[in-house]
């Protein structure tokens, strides 16, 4: 139906089922900016989860500089004060 209905229509496209799905989605993707306001805030978020992560390892090896100091000064490796 949708062969012999292109074939009658003069400027209008028909479609099935899967290509009027894939040209749905495509349309949206390409006329919505829903989808480019979605991704702005997937990378906004993951900014700043790497720079929560990367203040609070700051945070931590810094208050914790001494006992480091005290596990070298008694011996330890870097690979074991790594591990």
């Amino acid at each position: 139906l949708v062969m012999e209905l292109n074939k009658i229509g003069n400027c209008l496209d028909f479609w099935g089922g899967i290509e009027f799905k894939k040209e749905t989605v495509l349309w949206f993707l390409i006329n919505s900016e829903d989808v480019g306001d979605m991704l702005n805030m997937v990378v906004l978020a993951m900014l700043v989860g790497f720079g929560v992560t990367g203040v609070m390892l700051y945070m931590f090896t810094y208050e914790n500089i001494r006992q480091y100091a005290v596990i070298k000064a008694m011996g330890a490796s870097n690979k074991q004060l790594h591990s």
